[in-house]
């Protein structure tokens, strides 16, 4: 069971990224994003529908005693539909 939470913890930390950002950093990236994407001529075909670019901060602290992890998820992304979304998944 302890191998399989370190593995878990290990895949988490590999998939989402093990270094932080600053805000500012991570302000400048989006403004840069931006602005490349003003510079695309997009057809109707290149537009994206629905959430774009994501960006997903996760902390996680394993618990070696109790052999628990707790955390915090903080996802933040562009919603480019003209509605309000309900529902996340």
């Amino acid at each position: 069971m302890r191998v399989l939470l370190l593995l878990f913890l290990s895949l988490l930390i590999v998939t989402c990224g093990c270094t932080r950002e600053s805000d500012a950093t991570k302000s400048n990236e989006t403004e840069v994003k931006k602005e490349e994407i003003a510079k695309q001529d997009l057809s109707t075909n290149d537009i994206l529908y629905g959430p774009t670019d994501p960006l997903y901060k996760i902390d996680v602290v394993y618990d070696e005693k109790n052999h628990e992890l707790r955390g915090n998820m903080d996802v933040r992304f562009h919603n480019n539909l003209d509605k309000i979304l309900e529902h996340i998944f």
